[in-house]
């Protein structure tokens, strides 16, 4: 039975989105006219001075690290009020060993003269490098003469944007302790360099145009190079802030992004980033070795994936060990449930896309191999000296679990009857263009099947799937408020498949997408944006069917058809799409996004029109203000392109449509630790299923009606120095309805409880430490009421209306263990992944006894399965 209070709240989501995004605009209002009021003309452009050291706090030396002759330096953020008080230091860059607190303590204690726009002071963020050297000793330990100082070189890299990139003709001054000032501009690929600077140390300030500048300490020693990275954020309208890392503000309501070291470092992974998915709110349990997602009570085939705006056809290779796109070369992940921009179409669950690194970002070879139980991976990437401006990232993996598992298996007596083997590749070329602008082109792809148990099977019958894109993707400023982003693909695809009959079907398609958007800043009120995308694709669809019995649907045991025809069939997916949206964000406080999108699907010959809005309200100016965030909007997905086959399908389908709604609060309660709560709401309706009607004939229609609802609750700890971790609870119910004259029941795919706790922690010396513990509700299966006797065949039959019953809870821990040595070149990391760490048997099947009085659980998740590795780098 679902929660009354539950249903109650959710069926008020509509309504309280409407009152809270009337709310906005009076809230805003209230906020120029009581809390400050508006700058004149000329203060909206004033210079902006940085924060200036007035008070240096010294840190007492770790005494470990000095009786090992360690020294370090360890990178802060330190936040800074108007009145020049530091309010908040956190360590980017640890160093271990006691320097990190020491340095914190002592930060806390420096005081400023503060920022300023204009004349008035303002709060500011800045990186400050506190650095632990030790006095040279000689043998009698007494201080010695120091040696005539020597030049040093400091250089680096200089990027922006989301996802960062080179800029290019960026100023870096360089002032040391004498006054003195040196000054670089990067070139095409965001590199400065300063050759020869006295040892000491120095103020760094990186400006350009339209990001906020960068103002640190760096320190030169003699007769060595010191290597750096910048990363600039956009300028802000509301406040001053000087960092090297910044979250951009999505406009997306329900949005979630994970950092790399929280994609490479979740237990129960074996180090792939896009498992990472698996433990966030919204997502359940996918059957074993599927490599379903399933997000918010949808199924699998309604959420989508992109790689840098490329549609794949799977994330997951088969057996759902890894992902399609290693994780050395993801730099972000980003999820989203539900409410997506109307950027996404064609979907009515959920969106992950992941966004590829950029190439070469210091100019040098980099590269990594990792081995464990599962695969082999390696990866390089550099510049290409043939061509100037150019670099290069390359990777490739292929996958031997089979080859030591099967004979365990087969051993043991499992049920299961095969492993995936698999193999995917990565090839890219970039390029940097001025004013933070890029090209890459590059293709990658994948193939994957199973590997049978049993030794010389002679009914063998297995899928297989093969992918592979042609990717070219372009972002180019066109002037400081406006942006181009570009992309296209080509690919093919190939599928086998067998039903439980054993009969074949094959799929092939040659696809071809384009996507471009512009975006530009409208004065300090907010950014419009418009764009376009189109998927084409001819395909081919082989299949064996009796049309005549089967009335539109795929033969089966279950049509009885005694006339098989086996059809080759043709057709083109053509579906282009266009879309527009305006982010408003008068204050800092305020942010509502509006949008339409149009999709047209040639195979139905409608357009589709899904108009979203989306909302977030900070209730104060306090870095700790809850923020409240809703949204609505209606989501459209088109038919599979077999199901408009004239041949085998239904040319009357229309899309199937989904209203999405959520309302939620997200609460910070302190500077790493967040608190979120959302409450969300699907309603389904145009649902195409096939069934048997009630003149007995099979057909295939628009005929289904459904719902998800839920909560979710997300309490994340954001990584600091050594700890990250969440706990993430979703409590959710998902509904259909085949037809009108046909009861609502549970979803195949719906779960009532999901719960993830996890955390990794850095212990020192390069040990980390993590654990996952998974609980979920029990899979649904259909349970006859009674065995039916026959006298003339002597088995049994089913009989009775069907009735939904669950398996037993999932439950699971997961544990990683990771070493890491870091040299002076290069890096090598042993670690060892235990999956289900106390050897539960989860139940994923229920195998119905010989007379049907009752059903045997089967499993076929993996058992205690430990895998270790060793990866380097250089």
């Amino acid at each position: 039975m679902e929660p009354y209070f539950l249903r109650a709240a959710l069926r008020r989501t509509h309504l309280s989105f409407l009152t809270f995004s009337l709310g906005l605009v009076p809230a805003w209002a209230a906020e120029q006219g009581q809390v400050k009021s508006p700058a004149p003309p000329s203060t909206e452009m004033a210079p902006v001075t940085p924060p200036e050291l007035e008070h240096f706090e010294a840190a007492a030396y770790p005494v470990a690290a000095s009786q090992a002759g360690l020294e370090a330096t360890v990178l802060l953020r330190l936040d800074i009020d108007a009145d020049g008080r530091v309010t908040a230091v956190a360590v980017v860059d640890a160093a271990g060993h006691g320097f990190d607190e020491v340095a914190v303590q002592a930060a806390r204690h420096f005081t400023f003269k503060p920022a300023k726009r204009g004349e008035s002071a303002v709060a500011s963020r800045i990186l400050y490098r506190y650095a632990f050297t030790l006095s040279p000793k000689t043998e009698d330990d007494k201080p010695r003469t120091p040696a005539v100082p020597q030049t040093g070189e400091l250089r680096g890299a200089i990027l922006g944007g989301d996802p960062p990139a080179a800029i290019a003709g960026a100023e870096v001054r360089a002032q040391g302790a004498d006054g003195q000032t040196v000054q670089a501009i990067t070139d095409a690929t965001g590199l400065f360099v300063f050759p020869q600077l006295p040892p000491g140390e120095y103020v760094i300030r990186v400006e350009t145009d339209g990001f906020e500048p960068v103002l640190v300490k760096e320190s030169v020693d003699s007769n060595q190079a010191t290597d750096l990275k910048y990363t600039l954020i956009p300028k802000q309208q509301d406040e001053f802030e000087v960092t090297v890392h910044g979250a951009a503000v999505h406009r997306e309501v329900t949005h979630y992004e994970l950092s790399r070291r929280e994609l490479l470092r979740v237990p129960g992974t074996f180090g792939d980033a896009v498992h990472a998915v698996e433990a966030m709110p919204s997502v359940a349990r996918a059957p074993a070795f599927s490599g379903a997602l399933i997000v918010r009570g949808s199924a699998p085939q309604d959420t989508q994936v992109f790689v840098d705006g490329t549609l794949v056809p799977q994330v997951f290779h088969y057996g759902s060990l890894s992902s399609v796109v290693p994780s050395e070369m993801i730099e972000t992940l980003q999820f989203y449930p539900s409410n997506f921009s109307v950027r996404y179409g064609r979907g009515m669950g959920g969106i992950v896309d992941l966004g590829l690194r950029q190439t070469n970002v210091d100019g040098q070879y980099h590269g990594s191999a990792q081995m464990d139980f599962i695969n082999l991976r390696a990866n390089a990437e550099g510049p290409i000296p043939a061509l100037r401006g150019w670099s290069f990232m390359a990777g490739g993996r292929i996958s031997y679990v089979d080859r030591w598992l099967v004979p365990v298996l087969r051993s043991s007596g499992s049920a299961i009857t095969g492993m995936p083997r698999y193999s995917d590749y990565q090839m890219y070329l970039e390029r940097k263009l001025p004013k933070n602008g890029v090209i890459r082109i590059g293709f990658f792809g994948a193939q994957d099947k199973y590997v049978p148990i049993k030794e010389n099977p002679t009914d063998w019958r297995a899928p297989t799937d093969a992918f592979g894109h042609v990717q070219a993707i372009m972002r180019v400023p066109l002037s400081t408020d406006v942006n181009l982003r570009a992309s296209w693909s080509m690919g093919r695809i190939n599928s086998s498949s067998y039903g439980d009959d054993g009969r074949q079907s094959t799929y092939t398609a040659n696809l071809a997408t384009a996507r471009t958007e512009l975006s530009a800043a409208t004065g300090h009120w907010g950014i419009a944006r418009v764009g376009a995308d189109l998927f084409y694709a001819p395909f081919k669809f082989g299949t064996v069917t009796d049309v005549a019995q089967s009335g539109g649907a795929l033969a089966s045991r279950d049509t009885g058809a005694p006339r098989l025809r086996a059809l080759s069939l043709h057709g083109v997916f053509f579906r282009p799409g266009t879309f527009a949206e305006y982010e408003f964000a008068p204050s800092a406080r305020t942010n509502v996004t509006a949008g339409v999108r149009l999709d047209y699907t040639k195979d139905t010959s409608k357009v589709d029109v899904a108009p979203r809005i989306a909302a977030r309200q900070a209730l104060s100016n306090s870095p700790y203000s809850p923020i409240l965030k809703s949204g609505i909007g209606l989501f459209y997905q088109p038919p599979l392109p077999q199901q408009t086959l004239p041949e085998i399908g239904n040319t009357d389908l229309k899309s199937q449509r989904a209203l999405h709604s959520m309302l939620g609060v997200e609460q910070p309660l302190s500077q790493q630790v967040t608190l979120s709560v959302e409450a969300f709401d699907k309603e389904m309706q145009n649902l195409i299923f096939t069934r048997v009607d009630g003149s007995g004939n099979t057909v295939t229609e628009n005929s289904g009606t459904g719902r998800a609802y839920g909560l979710d609750f997300l309490l994340r700890y954001r990584p600091d120095a050594r700890f990250f971790g969440w706990v993430a609870y979703t409590l959710s119910r998902s509904t259909r309805q085949p037809a009108p004259d046909e009861p609502s029941r549970l979803f195949i795919y719906d779960e009532t409880h999901l719960l993830n706790v996890l955390g990794s922690y850095e212990l020192g010396r390069g040990w980390e430490l993590g654990a996952r513990f998974r609980y979920m509700t029990g899979f649904l299966y259909r349970a006859c009421t009674g065995g039916l006797y026959n006298n003339a065949t002597g088995t049994y039959s089913c009989y009775g209306p069907l009735t939904q019953r669950r398996l037993a809870p999932f439950h699971q821990l997961d544990l990683r263990i990771e070493k890491t040595w870091s040299y002076e070149h290069f890096k090598v990391s042993a670690y060892m992944d235990v999956i289900n760490a106390y050897f539960h048997n989860s139940q994923d099947y229920a195998i119905p006894n010989y007379d049907f009085s009752g059903v045997k659980p089967l499993s076929l998740s993996l058992p205690l399965l430990p895998s270790v590795g060793v990866r380097g780098e250089f």
